[in-house]
């Protein structure tokens, strides 16, 4: 996503430091207040059947009753019959088919949130429906009203694909997400309803500019049959062509569709028209990571903890494709709803590589984030993105980057061979041990070249944190966007927030001429 700040970094070439500017908009008043009230039960993910959903969330004085059968059918799939009541009468009922592994994975987060003597210990493979009492009791229950994203994957699981039936195998009915296989329940695991069918921008309502770059535009939109929200980056092909970055977002492209990780931004869909591109994007209401540094200065060490293991599970999951990221900063990390991270933008990275210090060999980045390998022009791999997660553990935790002026040259030079200081008091031993490991000049000896994730886990800085409950979400965020509504956009530059909504798709006579010659190259296939 492009930058919503008014620091000028291109997104393909490096860039000097310029002074951060205040942006902080007036209802916002320190890090995690806001004058604003947040909803406590936000509004759940998209799925099929909106109108169902409404009915299951809508109102708190409903009732469920769940009944599914003890054996799968001839498809491997129980069938869960969800009546919805209020005041003992029926409002609504549909049926949904689930796997096995499906209904495990909602038993064992359910094991998760809770009591040990609940009857949620009982496997659902073992008694499906004393499984489904407990989550009737959940449904009403305090400790579910407390994890508003917890009621939300239930509701997913009770909601999605409802009264598809794979029996009625007509290849018209049949949906094409109806493989017993397939799990509705890590969302970040599966790809989007929106695929299986080709968007235009026709299906969608631009609400509001969020951020705006040299290639093009992000807007906060509403997906017109449900309303759900996305980011929709929007790419001028000229641009593109002209500034010869077709490639590039081919990468971006193919990295978003290839990383699994509910720290890595979500592609939902991407599509074309004749002279723009559009990539539709999990939105992040709250913002980018660099706005709250910008409005509070620096986080609390809990914060900074829990943001750098999330953002160090992104990492180890895009190495996990033979992908190195090369532009981690706060500009690129993104704050959702709920108060988790996401990493952004892609048109950097670089596909292919296997190696912690070799597999790369571009000159790309921001440059008071660039490794001193980078800064060499020597050939680089994953290390690099290691080195930058010390560069923004740093940052979180004093306010700037290491070693931060408005002299380009001499941030390089001090990337190269300067030891790294500490403002005094500020910084705890741990942090400190942790971020010089992170920084070390040789990339064959900084942490994580070795062993990856598993040399960051094992640092004494990360003690009191289980990566596996912050992957699987199971930890709260320490700080909660104060959050109106998903349409809410205090948390963005309102330079742009307060433009006209506006999508132009003109061009020159000479503009198109150029798009028609590079695609018949080949550019931009596969959108």
């Amino acid at each position: 996503m492009f930058r919503s700040t008014k620091r000028n970094h291109p997104s393909i070439s490096t860039s000097g430091p310029e002074e951060r500017p205040s942006k902080c908009p007036s209802p916002c008043n320190g890090f995690g207040t806001s004058t604003n009230k947040r909803v406590e039960a936000p509004s759940p993910p998209a799925f099929l059947n909106p109108n169902t959903r409404a009915l299951l969330l809508g109102d708190p004085s409903r009732e469920l009753q769940l009944l599914g059968n003890k054996e799968p059918n001839k498809f491997g799939l129980h069938i869960i019959n969800v009546s919805c009541l209020k005041q003992g009468q029926l409002t609504a009922s549909w049926s949904v088919n689930r796997s096995k592994s499906q209904l495990c994975s909602l038993h064992d987060r359910l094991k998760q949130i809770l009591p040990k003597d609940d009857a949620s210990m009982v496997s659902p493979t073992d008694n499906i429906n004393i499984f489904l009492s407990v989550i009737m009791f959940g449904w009403k229950s305090q400790v579910w009203k407390d994890e508003p994203e917890i009621k939300d994957y239930v509701a997913a699981f009770l909601t999605k694909d409802a009264d598809f039936h794979p029996e009625l195998d007509d290849n018209q009915n049949r949906h094409p997400n109806a493989s017993p296989k397939s799990s509705i329940l890590y969302r970040h695991n599966k790809r989007s309803s929106l695929e299986t069918t080709k968007a235009t921008l026709d299906d969608f309502s631009l609400v509001k500019l969020v951020g705006k770059g040299s290639f093009g535009e992000v807007f906060l939109s509403k997906r017109k049959s449900d309303e759900s929200t996305f980011a929709i980056k929007i790419l001028s092909k000229a641009d593109m062509v002209r500034r010869k970055q077709c490639d590039r977002v081919n990468i971006e492209k193919h990295c978003l569709s290839v990383i699994r990780c509910p720290f890595v931004v979500k592609l939902e869909t991407c599509f074309a028209s004749d002279t723009h591109l559009f990539f539709v994007q999990t939105m992040c209401q709250a913002g980018e990571l660099y706005f709250h540094l910008d409005r509070s200065q620096k986080l609390t060490s809990k914060l900074a903890r829990f943001y750098t293991a999330e953002c160090a599970i992104a990492l180890q999951a895009i190495h996990d494709q033979g992908i190195v990221y090369r532009d981690l900063k706060p500009e690129n990390i993104m704050i959702d709803f709920y108060g988790h991270l996401k990493l952004v933008d892609f048109g950097l990275a670089k596909i292919g590589v296997e190696s912690s210090v070799t597999g790369a060999t571009s000159f790309v980045g921001t440059s008071e984030y660039l490794s001193p390998e980078m800064v060499k022009r020597e050939r680089h791999g994953f290390a690099v993105d290691w080195w930058g997660l010390g560069m923004v553990l740093f940052e979180m935790l004093t306010g700037l980057p290491p070693w931060y002026c408005d002299d380009r040259k001499r941030v390089m030079k001090s990337i190269t061979d300067d030891v790294i200081e500490f403002p005094k008091g500020e910084v705890s031993v741990g942090a400190r041990s942790l971020i010089r490991s992170l920084l070390h000049k040789d990339s064959r000896y900084r942490l994580g070249s070795l062993k990856g994730i598993e040399e960051i886990k094992a640092h004494s800085y990360f003690n009191c944190l289980d990566f596996n409950k912050v992957e699987e979400k199971r930890i709260k965020p320490p700080y909660i966007p104060s959050l109106i509504s998903k349409t809410d956009v205090s948390y963005f530059d309102t330079s742009f927030t307060s433009q006209s909504v506006v999508h132009d798709s003109s061009v020159s006579y000479e503009d198109s001429r150029l798009v028609e010659e590079a695609e018949k190259r080949g550019a931009f296939k596969g959108f």
